[in-house]
């Protein structure tokens, strides 16, 4: 069975708060286990999807396959019942979770009552039919289950995907040669709606409000993609497949740019640095841990990173600091051009404004505070604070 028995109840956890975290950090922002029908700690997501009393009911029906499946019993009525309502869902426009899509068509696919799914190349680690034993696709959560190619055949290769190459990889040359105006502006680009990576993206944001095209120590193109170093003296090299899984997985909005490029890269790197201190996981596990993104055996919580875990993996320096230290600061343009405030629920990069206040990053907009953060409208006081210490370096051409 792909998906684990604790996984049930945060399908829909993405980018909602955190639990049993140490002193006052209150967890790690974008994501909440959850168990029952804690409906307190449900993301904005599961709350909308719950209105459909369609999404509930396949959420419990996929439970009962998950428990039947586990105990050997015979799942076969509860799984036409999924596909039922899957097809329902479909036929109506249900806009489900994406967490509880994944994995309703991950278990119908290895069913057999969604043909074709587990080769579906648009889907997160899918390529070309792998000769594993039974049926399937190449994606992680199908190789792990004797479908297809392992998964990690595909990770290492620093051409995997098929050799894809990234389509912003232009945009990014042009932010390495020279960093165009407006490229600091937090609004240039924003969090997408599918992705609990709401960490990520206030440290990347803020590292280019600081450094603008020089987050990095040095980069250098190669045939296959690049090779960064990083300003803590990491070297991590990307392909260009991993960059566009990258700007899949993180799913940034906004119009394509030069600073959007520059996040996927960011991202990427990330993720790079978090499966090397994982041995054994795949890039594509990596990306969905370090963007809330579900995964059965890296992510199987939905669970997102830490602000400190993305600034370390990024390679920045960073200290933690009081909300209102982080925002005087900002204010007052001591130290920090930008830093980071965060609650249990979400992160967000705040800079300084016109009028010497400051403001947040509320997905591309932006919102005055006083040590608020807002997502999404909704305003919630933030409890941590973080500053970057990104500092302009020379890159390498």
């Amino acid at each position: 069975m792909a998906i684990s028995l604790g996984s049930i109840g945060s399908f829909f956890n993405r980018a909602v708060g955190l639990s049993n975290a140490p002193g006052t950090n209150q967890g790690a922002p974008g994501f909440a286990p959850v168990s029952g029908s804690d409906v307190a700690n449900f993301s904005d997501e599961m709350l909308e999807g719950m209105q459909n009393p369609l999404v509930d009911s396949m959420a419990q029906t996929l439970q009962q396959v998950q428990l039947a499946q586990s105990f050997g019993a015979d799942a076969s009525t509860s799984l036409q019942q999924l596909q039922q309502e899957y097809q329902a869902a479909q036929s109506q426009g249900v806009a489900l979770p994406t967490e509880l899509q994944q994995a309703v068509e991950q278990v119908l696919s290895q069913a057999g009552l969604l043909p074709g799914l587990g080769q579906d190349p648009s889907l997160p680690g899918a390529s070309q039919p792998g000769s594993g034993e039974g049926s399937g696709g190449t994606s992680p959560q199908a190789a792990s289950d004797g479908g297809g190619q392992t998964a990690a055949a595909q990770a290492v290769a620093p051409t995997s995907a098929g050799g894809e190459t990234w389509s912003q990889a232009a945009l990014f040359d042009q932010a390495m040669a020279n960093e165009p105006a407006d490229f600091r502006n937090p609004e240039a680009w924003a969090q997408g709606d599918s992705a609990g990576n709401c960490s990520a993206v206030a440290v990347i944001k803020a590292a280019t409000a600081e450094s603008g095209n020089a987050i990095f120590e040095s980069v250098r193109k190669t045939e296959t993609g690049y090779v960064v170093t990083t300003q803590d003296g990491r070297t991590v090299t990307v392909s260009q497949a991993e960059l566009a899984a990258a700007q899949k997985t993180s799913d940034f909005e906004g119009p394509d740019s030069p600073a959007k490029a520059q996040a996927v890269m960011a991202a990427g790197v990330i993720a790079k640095s978090y499966q090397s201190e994982h041995p054994g996981m795949t890039y594509q596990q990596a990306l969905h841990a370090t963007n809330g993104v579900y995964d059965q055996k890296s992510n199987p919580k939905a669970e997102g990173i830490y602000p400190e875990d993305a600034a370390r993996l990024l390679g920045i320096p960073y200290s933690r600091t009081s909300v209102q230290t982080a925002v005087q600061d900002v204010k007052n343009g001591r130290g920090s051009e930008a830093a980071i405030l965060y609650n249990g629920r979400h992160a967000e990069v705040v800079t300084g404004n016109r009028q010497g206040g400051a403001k947040v990053d509320d997905y591309g907009r932006s919102t005055n505070t006083n040590g608020q953060i807002s997502k999404n409208g909704q305003t919630s006081q933030a409890t941590n604070g973080i500053e970057l210490h990104s500092k302009p370096k020379p890159k390498a051409a």
